[in-house]
């Protein structure tokens, strides 16, 4: 059997613990393009799915990170540290229309961050003011879904919006859309749910081996793609099995169509929704991005974790981080990470029956109510008002009953139940409310470096570098002082400031720029912000320019007085759209833009911004002007090139300064004399030399670069500067042949050009020798003797 545990699902909103109340899940998922194409080509079926075009994300952003996936199959890609050696970054926000569970949001999120081991998850007030390029925002959407994977820029029109930036955060983060009816209010399941999903985790109920744990029955869903199961190739090995009570497990009821259930265990038990995001579910998420990037963390390790003592409902036997032991919420199945694998604290004191004195049901903390007791039984009155009671009419079952009807007067209402006849309620149903556990100091016996923190654990230690320190705990490091910014070594865009920090830098765009999106730190690729366009030339309705002319009301308005007629643009608050008016009327002629804050900003095929007049040059005689133009800015006035050089229209045209003859250094000039004829290009001032006494100068040419002025070459690093008639250098004489190369009765023959001096040798005696047998030579640059080819011979005379 293949034991998986899968990643890079579609997002799926949770559902209500009410099984009357159900979402059409099904419709709510979101996926790319790209992951579509890979399912299919697995013969997926995506009958239901919602595939995102590339108008709800940022293309840009896209692009970019399509570059950077690091194996993940079909996905935009994993979440990154924002900083060297930092960790994963996933900041988040709340927009304003679902400002009144930012406290549950944030609640959720920061058991996220004690959970996943390198992931950072912080909490932005105002994102656009911090330096995270990517990050999650909270919308109230109308359901709860979110993008598979990072997704920079995905806002999928939520509230009506055209890029993520309406929300207020950056162009790289991406939207998660959230619904008071996805269960919201009792625990953080559905928020760390679809954050799961941002992270790129599949649904546990999808998994290619589901069929080994549960009966899937397709007749009793109104969405079957909400359980459609993921192909082998699109799951990662985890070695670990089916979990019931996974955070990204549907409950059996989920989708359902007719109230039967949709999915039972093997086993007849019915599937509950999980909590909470299980230890299970973060020990993958661990491996996926810690321990498989040793790259980013070459060091990491497991949060601590212990096995629970009894198997679950598909008999495997799980482990509990030791961070969850005594936390008032039960992970192990029989609760025993509650008080039998380590001494928990109760809040309370025991009752008189010997139970806890408080319990915790949900979110809500429940008390020993003394002055009142049910069926023989002890009773508990909780934080919200509701009460926990047993009764044995209803199949001898202790009920959370509703606020209304707690104290029992009469009829009874109830949102949860478990039949169980013990004198206590069972704490897998309702956990003692605890605070900690008693444990040893481990720190006491420590091999932590003396700049380092020691905090213990259940069964072990940790050590922790201080602050200015770096290191794995045992040896720790001064952080040398580095002032990126001032020595030049930051990474931070030209167009903005960097500011040094203890153990980094920072980077703002500075004003008139906005970051990119392409980058997840901000600073580091800062574009242009976007202007208004005061100035429109029109194809549609008529050929005109438009000029803005002040305000019509508290709106822009443009004024046009070179088309048919003099019209206006302005904007009619009634129907909150700008028109084109005839001039001082409310006689339309087009309708302009819909948008209160409409300003001609982007481009468009009925209009062009112009930002400057622009003149060419025409010469008289229809002489080259070589493309020269010049542009006056409307917003400034100011007049400036555009491209080209000044024409000269036939007129002979001076060297370019730095480029004249004189400036020729001397190294090239002939010691015999010479002068120069030159010609110029558009790039460089080309010049031959011309001997004096009208000898060859061989073609010799040096060239000036105008984007180098005053800089001379050769155009040919082979050439020799000409003598023009001058004798050349004393150097390579046959006098200076080294005496080891010079044999006995030897005389040379040699002949000089004006790179080398040859010498053959031949016999004074007149004894006949083979010529080609033995020679030197002597390259004028090297004032060195040779032999012409390494393996001759000495000849003997």
């Amino acid at each position: 059997m293949r034991i998986l545990q899968g990643f890079f699902a579609a997002a799926l909103g949770r559902v209500a613990e009410d099984k009357s109340v159900q979402k059409d899940l099904g419709n709510d998922i979101r996926i790319t393009k790209e992951t579509a194409a890979a399912l299919e080509l697995q013969g997926m079926d995506l009958t239901g799915w919602k595939i995102v075009g590339n108008k709800d994300l940022d293309k840009k952003l896209k692009q970019k990170l399509d570059g950077e996936t690091r194996g993940l199959g079909s996905v935009y890609g994993m979440w990154q540290p924002i900083v060297s050696g930092g960790k994963v970054s996933v900041p988040f926000t709340v927009h304003s229309s679902y400002a009144h569970r930012t406290e549950q949001i944030k609640a959720a999120m920061a058991e996220l961050e004690d959970v996943l081991g390198c992931f950072e998850v912080p909490w932005l007030e105002n994102p656009l003011s911090d330096v995270y390029g990517q990050g999650i925002v909270f919308v109230a959407g109308g359901s709860c879904y979110s993008l598979l994977g990072r997704g920079p820029g995905f806002h999928d029109n939520i509230l009506g919006a055209t890029s993520v930036t309406d929300f207020g955060v950056p162009a790289g983060w991406q939207a998660i859309s959230l619904d008071d009816g996805c269960n919201l209010s009792s625990n953080p399941s559905t928020i760390q749910h679809e954050t799961l999903h941002a992270l790129g985790v599949f649904h546990e109920h999808s998994r290619p081996d589901r069929d080994d744990y549960i009966n899937y029955v397709q007749e009793n869903t109104n969405a079957p793609g909400s359980w459609t199961k993921y192909p082998n190739s699109q799951w990662h090995q985890m070695w670990s099995s089916y979990e019931p009570r996974s955070v990204m497990s549907y409950g059996s009821f989920a989708t359902s169509l007719n109230g039967n259930p949709v999915a039972l265990l093997n086993s007849g038990g019915e599937i509950f929704d999980g909590d909470r995001i299980t230890t299970e579910d973060a020990l993958q998420i661990q491996w996926m991005y810690c321990k498989q990037q040793p790259s980013l963390f070459p060091d990491f390790e497991y949060s601590e974790n212990i096995m629970c003592s009894s198997q679950d409902e598909v008999g495997v036997t799980r482990k509990v981080l030791t961070s969850r032991l005594c936390d008032g919420t039960p992970d192990c199945p029989n609760a025993e990470d509650e008080g039998v694998l380590a001494t928990c604290n109760e809040i309370e004191p025991r009752t008189p029956n010997n139970c806890c004195g408080a319990v915790k049901k949900g979110s809500q903390t429940c008390t020993y109510n003394p002055d009142y007791s049910f069926s023989g039984k002890e009773t508990y009155a909780c934080e919200d008002g509701t009460g926990i009671v047993f009764v044995s009419w209803a199949g001898n079952s202790w009920l959370h009953v509703v606020a209304e009807t707690y104290p029992i007067t009469g009829s009874v209402s109830w949102t949860s139940s478990i039949e169980d006849t013990g004198i206590c309620p069972p704490t897998t149903w309702a956990a003692c409310a605890v605070d900690g556990y008693d444990a040893t100091d481990n720190c006491e016996t420590n091999d932590c470096d003396t700049n380092a923190t020691c905090e213990s654990g259940f069964e072990s230690f940790t050590c922790t570098c201080n602050e200015d320190y770096e290191g794995d705990g045992r040896t720790c490091t001064f952080i040398p002082i580095v002032d990126e910014c001032a020595e030049g070594s930051h990474q931070c865009d030209e167009n903005a400031s960097c500011t040094d920090t203890r153990t980094g830098y920072n980077c703002a765009c500075n004003s008139g720029f906005k970051d990119s999106g392409l980058q997840t730190t901000n600073g580091r690729d800062c574009i242009a912000e976007t202007t208004c366009c005061d100035r429109v030339e029109f194809t549609f309705p008529y050929a005109q320019t438009c000029v803005i002319d002040g305000t019509f009301g508290d709106k822009k308005r443009w004024t046009c007085n070179d088309g048919p007629e003099p019209f206006e643009i302005k904007y009619h608050a009634g129907t909150g759209t700008y028109y084109m008016f005839e001039l001082g009327t409310w006689t339309y002629h087009a309708v302009i833009a819909a948008d209160p804050d409409f300003c001609f900003a982007d481009a468009d095929s009925d209009y062009t911004c112009l930002e400057y007049e622009e003149c060419k040059v025409i010469c008289e005689g229809k002489s080259k002007a070589e493309k020269y133009a010049v542009r006056c800015s409307f917003d400034t006035g100011d007049w400036t090139e555009k491209k080209g050089n000044v024409p000269y229209c036939g007129a002979p045209e001076p060297p370019r300064p730095g480029c004249e003859e004189e400036t020729i250094d001397e190294e090239f000039l002939s010691p015999g004399g010479n002068s120069w004829t030159c010609e110029e290009g558009s790039k460089d001032r080309v010049c031959t030399a011309v001997c004096d006494d009208a000898s060859s100068s061989d073609n010799f040419k040096v060239k000036c670069k105008f984007s180098k002025p005053g800089k001379w070459q050769k155009s040919s690093k082979k050439a020799s500067v000409p003598l023009c008639g001058a004798e050349g250098p004393k150097i390579c004489h046959e006098d200076d042949i080294d005496a080891d190369l010079s044999p006995p009765g030897v005389i040379w023959d040699c002949s000089e050009d004006n790179k080398q001096n040859v010498c053959i040798a031949t016999c004074a005696n007149g004894a006949h020798v083979d010529q080609s047998k033995y020679s030197l030579k002597c390259q004028f640059k090297k004032n060195t003797w040779g032999k012409e080819k390494k393996k001759m011979q000495m000849i003997e005379c």
